[in-house]
């Protein structure tokens, strides 16, 4: 079933962001993977531990052929930074036509901290949307404290907490009440 999404905006940088480049740009999404180191019942991709699926450096660049900057990105999987070197190849193409692009991700990187260091230094997305929900059992949310903190005050990377309405648990008060940026919940 095809939901509809509701945004909640506390902050004039995202409501920025979504102007400039989420609703008024042309939009391409590719999925790295269909692999994700858990399983949610919720997962449209039918993603999971056991799919192999990996996308290659030669589609990658195929894809940026003929894209400019009118053009965004939004990077999928599974879990896309189980591959982060294949998110990395994105993101340098995406830095050199000048496109903007995010990333879809459960955020179980964010007590890891070469990969907290690679999304911060060299993968830097204009957006990171982070999907929490209650079937993410397999992620403490020591993940999401982390991932909210290492980047609140970095004015070129916006994170949001994507969740399902009556599926993120209590957590979701507690982003919100530290000032989170904003949260995009989808209604089934």
């Amino acid at each position: 079933m095809i939901g509809r999404e509701i945004l909640y905006i506390s902050n004039d940088n995202i409501l920025e962001l979504f102007l400039k480049y989420g609703c008024l740009r042309k939009e391409v999404k590719i999925t790295i993977t269909e692999k994700c180191n858990i399983r949610c019942e919720h997962c449209y991709m039918e993603s999971g531990p056991e799919c192999n699926s990996l996308i290659s450096d030669e589609h990658i660049d195929k894809v940026f052929e003929s894209l400019d900057s009118s053009w965004g990105m939004s990077i999928f999987g599974g879990e896309p930074t189980l591959y982060p070197e294949k998110v990395l190849r994105i993101a340098n193409n995406c830095r050199e036509k000048n496109m903007y692009f995010n990333i879809f991700t459960n955020g179980w990187w964010g007590t890891n901290e070469k990969m907290v260091k690679m999304m911060k230094e060299e993968i830097r997305p204009n957006l990171i949307i982070v999907s929490i929900s209650e079937y993410h059992k397999g992620i403490d949310t020591k993940n999401y404290d982390q991932i909210f903190e290492i980047f609140k005050d970095d004015p070129d990377i916006c994170v949001m907490f994507n969740t399902m309405i009556g599926h993120e648990g209590p957590y979701l008060q507690t982003l919100i009440d530290r000032g989170v940026k904003g949260m995009c919940d989808r209604l089934e």
